[in-house]
């Protein structure tokens, strides 16, 4: 049962039932979760969400194994093993006044801690191979640059999240050829997944400047050099073909990328060594035309 999505006014009576009468439409008697798991085990999900006056209730049927319905002056038993989980740090919640200890340390005879995904990263292959296999019945691998960004990435959203993800590669992503042959496999690439999971580069980086007190030395040494070639290129360019100064960076900036990814032989490479974000080195080759 998942707590969370039952409104609060309703989990007394979807829980512990209640009889004809007990509010306005209650036209017959109606059994409550607990009677329906009575004699096996009751999951209650999102436990950390139950309103405190029901915490009471449920308090009572792990101590004293009875409970009544809403409504009702009769005590019915209530024979049944309870186990909870929730995703909210419940010694907090304590603390604030928003869950009973009495309830909790009832709760707590046997702990088992659920790590989140990112303490547990070798994982990761193995449930990106069941998410593939889950969405897709033409993608049945995934590139080594994607497995590597999927892994170095901390999943504040946890499993789910590393699931939507791959939903949305099989999705949007076509796959390429691997096979070299007839029989063409498809593959999902670090291209194939959303942008955000990759980190972003460093400010000064991404401009590629270089760090602290090394500008001067790059100033005062190659980097006048090279800057005053650049600026002898542009003149010429400028005098020959009337070209603008954007238009000349732009150029320069399109030759510069597909010249990377020729020579890392990956865009996600190409894109770190560029100090650029996937996304950003995608939109300049495609000006290019080279955004294969």
């Amino acid at each position: 049962v998942n707590l969370a999505a039952i409104p609060d006014n309703l989990i007394e009576s979807e829980l512990f039932g209640y009889v004809k009468g007990a509010f306005t439409g209650a036209e017959s008697d109606k059994m409550g979760l607990i009677k329906y798991a009575d004699g096996g085990i009751l999951f209650l999900d999102e436990i950390g969400d139950l309103p405190l006056n029901v915490q009471v209730k449920l308090l009572r049927v792990l101590q004293e194994k009875i409970y009544r319905k809403l409504g009702s002056n009769i005590e019915e038993s209530a024979k049944i093993k309870i186990i909870a989980a929730t995703n909210k740090d419940l010694g907090s919640l304590i603390s604030s006044g928003k869950f009973r200890d009495d309830l909790y340390y009832r709760l707590n005879t046997i702990n088992i801690k659920m790590p989140p995904l990112r303490e547990h990263k070798e994982d990761i292959p193995v449930l990106v191979s069941y998410f593939i296999k889950k969405f897709s019945k033409s993608i049945d691998s995934i590139s080594r640059e994607a497995i590597s960004a999927l892994t170095d990435y901390d999943y504040p959203g946890n499993t789910r999240e590393l699931e939507n993800i791959i939903e949305r590669a099989c999705i949007y992503c076509e796959g390429g050829d691997i096979s070299g042959g007839g029989d063409k496999r498809k593959e999902i690439s670090a291209e194939c997944l959303p942008d955000y999971i990759f980190p972003a580069p460093a400010k000064n980086e991404a401009a590629g400047f270089p760090r602290n007190g090394e500008f001067k030395v790059f100033k005062e040494s190659a980097g006048e050099i090279y800057m005053a070639e650049i600026a002898d290129i542009f003149d010429r360019i400028n005098r020959n073909k009337n070209i603008s100064l954007p238009d000349f960076m732009k150029e320069v900036e399109k030759y510069i990328a597909a010249d990377r990814v020729k020579k890392e032989n990956s865009k996600l490479e190409a894109a770190k060594s560029l100090g650029l974000s996937l996304r950003s080195l995608r939109y300049i080759l495609s000006k290019s035309g080279d955004n294969e």
